[in-house]
């Protein structure tokens, strides 16, 4: 149930028109002509994950500390971010076998990590058996789908690796370029914990390194001397324009919004789209907002489909997408500028498809297919079936405006969605004990196997997912 397309939502940020983010990447009609060298470039990000994981790539979700480890931790290959093919980056050149189960990576000679060790086959080894043994005591670490049937690695010399998998795994290619499979140097996995790069003792062989990270409060990273192997597509071909780069913590968005304002921050960073006024009143200000759409999942809401909820019925999940008016919901909530949704990934994802006619807004539809299902109307505006009215149960953290247009939007065909305030704890026990029907969610990758790390019960790592799963799967 998709509302809006999530790459605007997702990765929106609110930057000076002054400012040059050396070693970060702007779009080209932000970069000036003259270079700006040295200083600090000062981003605020509405919070942080500590509830689920922090830094340690094999595990990270949230897009912004994804962001943060671009510029620490590089990858075997990247990806370009106009054509979406994959292209060199630590590896030079890459084989693999039919039936996508054996991949052979040529790597450069000429890399190290910041600690002074080398970056080899033997690193690239000991990364993945290292995330393969993490699986162990962590199951439903995020990166386990860009892995899945994962075998082993061998060291067929110093600068070659081939990796091998059990069964055919046609998108690890395209995971190589994301953060998740980062290679960290071997120091990170000999002396470390895995709390102990959650918390950020991590090595890397990028522009940056980590100094600092005090959960909830401020990350650090510090340029780093001499790096000079960025991907074909990075501008900057040597060390990072920046001295170093500040992340701070601020919740709120209009707070993020006012240090931007007032000089305090460079990137106002939100995780949330910016309302019209918001939108308008920063326009006003003369800052500039830059946005893009990012590959991935779209900014959707998924419903339980267990047994004993009311979206188990295909007829009911039918009705309630053809409720909600997806052009009304983008244009009052977030203005007339912002796209609408009009499928289950972004446009910008690898062999997108519009599927806009499913999502088309049909009230006389879904009042039709409840009609059949013997869902009536009461004499309150809900709808009836025995006696038990059409509820639906959605816990939220905040009320939000769309979230209350949503839930008008669905009246109007008899649908009674309450709005259940809950703590993040109390959020999270929910979804696992399988205690609500809606669950927002979205994700990033430039793959549509992103697909796959939210419905695949192998990846989701909920007891009440999987059951769900094979029963709707297919409406």
């Amino acid at each position: 149930m998709n509302f809006t397309r999530r790459g605007f939502n997702r990765l929106s940020g609110v930057i000076l028109a002054s400012v040059v983010a050396g070693g970060l990447s702007l779009p080209a009609q932000a970069q000036p002509a003259d270079i700006q060298r040295g200083g600090a470039l000062k981003i605020a990000f509405r919070s942080d994950n500590t509830g689920l994981v922090s830094l340690d790539p094999f595990q990270v979700y949230w897009i912004e500390h994804r962001s943060v480890l671009r510029a620490v931790v590089d990858q075997l290959t990247d990806q370009d971010p106009e054509t979406g093919e994959i292209i060199p980056w630590l590896a030079t050149r890459w084989e693999l076998n039919d039936d996508a189960t054996q991949y052979t990576f040529y790597l450069r000679d000429d890399v190290t990590f910041s600690n002074g060790e080398k970056f080899n086959a033997e690193a690239v080894k000991l990364s993945f058996d290292s995330n393969i043994a993490l699986l162990k005591e962590l199951p439903t670490a995020f990166g386990k789908s860009y892995i899945d049937g994962y075998k082993s690695s061998e060291v067929i010399d110093e600068y070659t690796v081939r990796v091998n998998f059990s069964v055919p795994n046609a998108a690890f290619l395209q995971a190589t370029s994301t953060t998740n499979l980062g290679i960290l140097a071997p120091a990170s996995y000999k002396s470390s914990t895995i709390r102990d790069r959650n918390l950020g003792k991590i090595i890397g062989s990028g522009p940056f390194t980590l100094e600092e990270y005090s959960p909830e409060e401020r990350i650090v990273l510090k340029r780093r001397a001499g790096y000079a192997w960025p991907s074909k597509v990075g501008e900057n071909k040597g060390e990072a324009y920046l001295d170093e780069i500040i992340v701070s913590y601020i919740p709120e968005s209009s707070n993020r919004v006012g240090s931007v304002i007032a000089g305090e921050v460079d990137i106002a960073w939100p995780r949330d789209p910016f309302t019209n006024e918001d939108y308008n009143y920063i326009i006003g200000k003369g800052l500039s907002i830059i946005q893009r759409s990012i590959p991935g999942i779209t900014e959707s809401i998924y419903p339980n489909v267990n047994y004993d909820r009311p979206f188990s019925s295909a007829e009911v999940r039918q009705a309630f997408q053809k409720a909600i008016d997806r052009k009304s919901y983008a244009a009052t909530i977030y203005g007339k500028h912002f796209p609408v949704a009009e499928g289950v990934i972004e446009p910008s994802t690898l062999y997108y498809k519009s599927q806009s006619e499913g999502l088309a807004h049909d009230p006389e539809g879904a009042a039709r297919i409840l009609e059949n299902a013997g869902w009536l109307p009461g004499n309150d505006g809900y709808r009836y079936r025995d006696g038990k009215k059409l509820t639906v149960v959605y816990p939220i953290t905040e009320e939000k405006p769309g979230d209350v247009l949503i839930q008008d939007q669905v009246k109007q065909a008899g649908f009674e969605l309450i709005l259940l305030p809950v703590t993040a704890g109390d959020a999270n026990a929910r979804y696992v004990s399988g205690n609500y029907d809606l669950q927002r969610g979205v994700l990033t990758r430039g793959d549509p196997a992103v697909i796959q790390s939210h419905s695949d019960v192998r990846y989701s790592g909920s007891a009440v997912t999987k059951k769900s799963f094979y029963r709707g799967i297919a409406a």
